[in-house]
């Protein structure tokens, strides 16, 4: 029952006052004259000079509007035009049990005893401790800062610093005392400018307490961040990576910058030799995948036939199976090696003069051939140079994973790396150790920052490696103290791994008023001016730049020229061949002059068909069964099954050639068979670009004649 009471006195407080306009939130009202305290707050704005007699009083206004007390004669300020009101502190606070009562759970909309807003101390009011509140009305109270200064403004600030060059080193000063310097500690400094007054900064020498480094060994950061929760510190100054482990312990000011993780590995001077000879020959080809290269044979081929037909149709021969003009396989074999040749030749010389159906083909080809080519030709100038592996075989993370190479990394990311890439071999080591880690063969690999490469390449992580063997803290084996430019034999490789954000931890209780004056002075662009005051402690590399050459080597045409070479070998193989057969003595003794299967059968007639048939087989044939009788002699030396199947088929090849050849020369003396297979004012079916046709297939007069 006294809960109840409660609960329906502050909804009457809430409501009592009807003429008083906007009371705020339920959950933390404005006052009314129902409230205790409505009387003393009256009697103190009606005797304070300047305010009128409802100031704070009567609701949600903006009670600053045209007020020159609070500066707002001019209302130049934000807060002026923001309504607030006095509220009543007893009413304000969550209440959990009397929000349970309501049967609600605090931060539920049950009851007003659930949730809250904020409400502020008055300072205005002399000896009385009086709240107003900004929230309840809706608005923010951006009049009274007092709440951001005082947890900061002087005091003094206890901090742990480290360096980390660039970004924080340390220096002497004109006394000889080392202090600290770098962007990030400058801008620090200028961030103090926000507090009044402005706080001190005790730099806490060691470092991370011994306390924390026993419950944190493996790093000495995260340790510090320790001592920021425990109240050892109130900021850790350092290139701190903002990791759940570390945020779990403390809150961090808001990130100056990223650190961004690449893959690096030995470079591999022997990479552009480790291509193997299947590499160098596929690379020709490796512009269009299979099926595109089918896609272009599938259409050189069509091109062949339409061709053949095109010669077909305009001699008139019939090609029904049963009765076939001379020349046809011999015509589209020859159709088909121009097509191909034009193409690789990259233009076409079909005769367009000739009707319009060689203007279509040709206007066909020529377009597939622009374009194919063009395609091909911008891909192939950056397949066929053969690059310096920039690696020992490995080009991403991935593959290095995949390769089982152990990985080197910050021992505060091994949580992270272990979590995105869960089937590597990952060692935790400090950063600036990853180099002399990896030359002692320990790691294969290793993911750094950006900012660590470029030391590592400067020859600042060799430096301090060489230091530390001389001073006895590192032995030779550990400090891989070796020739200048150790490092530069590494090489950054793949793609942006990921992004950690960096900043400060900071005491609890100065989070938010540092975070204001941090995110104030990074709009400001204060970081960015810290960062060009001290251009001179980031590092260059003294590695030797090696400029990308775009001149093709021997190397990268080697697999161009092999092929052709084989090509090259192929027809001088032939020719041998050719050679040898035409030297073979009859069996009469002599020699034979010509191949034997050009000498054709005697014939009882048809004078123009054999002449015409004698010079076409003598000009074309003889290439032909050469070609395929060679390459048949060569594949029945082969005992595998494809092989086999290839050689049957130029066996079926060569027969067919011979059964054509044979029916038409045995049939010449029968004028009514030789008008059934070409019939009268047909020509007879030549080459597209032989010797002895003309452009449109007609047989010349010359080669009549003979």
């Amino acid at each position: 029952m006294f809960y109840f009471s409660k609960v329906l006195v502050a909804f009457v407080q809430v409501f009592a006052a009807s003429g008083s306009g906007n009371l705020g939130s339920s959950e933390c009202p404005c006052i009314t004259n129902s409230s205790s305290m409505y009387t003393v707050y009256e009697a103190l704005v009606a005797g304070t000079e300047g305010l009128p007699p409802s100031f704070g009083l009567t609701g949600c206004q903006a009670y600053d509007l045209n007020l020159a007390k609070y500066g707002c004669a001019q209302n130049a300020e934000a807060y002026c035009s923001n309504p607030w009101c006095f509220v009543d502190p007893e009413l304000c606070p969550e209440n959990k049990e009397l929000c349970e009562a309501a049967g609600g759970e605090l931060g539920s909309d049950v009851s007003p005893y659930c949730r809250t807003r904020r409400f502020d101390l008055s300072r205005s009011l002399f000896n009385v401790s009086g709240h107003y509140s900004y929230e309840t009305c809706g608005s923010v109270n951006v009049y009274d800062t007092s709440q951001l200064n005082e947890p900061v403004a002087a005091r003094r600030l206890r901090v742990a610093a480290t360096a980390w060059a660039p970004w924080i080193v340390t220096k002497r000063n004109l006394r000889g005392e080392e202090v600290f310097a770098g962007p990030m500690y400058d801008f620090l400094e200028e961030t103090l400018d926000a507090f009044d007054p402005n706080p001190g900064i005790n730099i806490i020498p060691g470092w991370a307490t011994a306390e924390s480094r026993l419950k944190y060994p493996e790093s000495s950061y995260t340790a510090c961040v320790h001592d920021v929760a425990v109240g050892n510190f109130d900021i850790c100054l350092a290139d701190l990576w903002i990791t759940p482990e570390r945020n779990q312990l403390v809150t961090f000011l808001p990130a100056l910058r990223n650190d961004h993780f690449y893959l690096v590995v030995p470079k591999s001077q022997g990479a552009q030799s480790d291509v193997g000879l299947w590499g160098r020959l596929e690379r020709p080809f490796l512009p269009f995948t299979l099926d595109a290269w089918m896609a272009v044979s599938g259409f050189l081929c069509a091109m062949s036939f339409l061709l053949y037909l095109r010669q077909l149709c305009e001699t008139g021969c019939e090609f029904d199976g049963r009765n076939k003009c001379s020349g046809n396989v011999v015509s589209f074999l020859q159709s088909l090696f121009y097509v191909w040749h034009d193409f690789l030749l990259g233009q076409s010389s079909m005769d367009v003069d000739s009707g319009p159906v060689r203007k279509i083909f040709s206007l066909a080809l020529a377009f597939f051939i622009l374009i194919t080519l063009a395609s091909y030709t911008a891909s192939l100038a950056s397949l066929l140079v053969v690059k310096n592996q920039a690696s020992g075989g490995v080009e991403s993370i991935e593959e290095a994973i995949k390769a089982g190479m152990t990985i080197c990394t910050g021992t505060a990311l091994l949580p992270t790396v272990n979590s995105v890439y869960p089937r590597g071999k990952f060692l935790g080591v400090p950063i600036s150790a990853a180099p002399r880690t990896l030359w002692a063969g320990n790691c294969s690999a290793m993911v750094v920052t950006e900012d660590a490469i470029n030391s590592m390449f400067s020859g600042k992580f060799r430096e301090d490696d060489c230091a530390a063997l001389e001073a006895g803290s590192l032995t030779a084996a550990e400090a891989q103290c070796r020739e200048p430019g150790r490092d530069c034999q590494l090489a950054q490789v793949g793609e942006l791994l990921w992004s950690v954000p960096i900043s400060f931890p900071i005491n609890p209780k100065m989070a938010h008023s540092f975070s204001w004056a941090f995110t104030s002075a990074i709009t400001q662009g204060k970081f960015e001016d810290a960062k060009r005051s001290h251009v001179q402690l980031f590092p260059t590399s003294a590695c030797q730049v090696e400029e990308p050459s775009l001149q093709l080597t021997s190397d990268d045409l080697s697999g161009t020229m092999v092929i052709s070479f084989s090509l090259m070998l192929v027809g001088f193989i032939v020719m041998g061949f050719r050679q040898l057969r035409r030297k073979q003595p009859k069996s009469g003794g002599r020699e034979e002059t010509a191949d034997p299967e050009v000498a054709l059968p005697q014939t009882r007639g048809a004078p123009h068909l054999l002449s015409v048939l004698d010079v076409q087989a003598r000009s074309v044939l003889p290439e032909i069964f050469s070609t395929l009788e060679f390459f048949q002699f060569a594949l029945h030396r082969s005992h595998k099954l494809l092989v086999v199947v290839c050689g049957l088929l130029a066996e079926w090849l060569i027969s067919s050639v011979r059964y054509v050849l044979g029916r038409y020369a045995s049939s010449g003396g029968d004028e009514q068979d030789r008008e059934e297979m070409c019939p009268e004012g047909s020509s007879v079916i030549l080459p597209e670009l032989g010797a002895l046709g003309g452009a449109d297939g007609v047989l010349r007069p010359e080669a009549a004649e003979l």
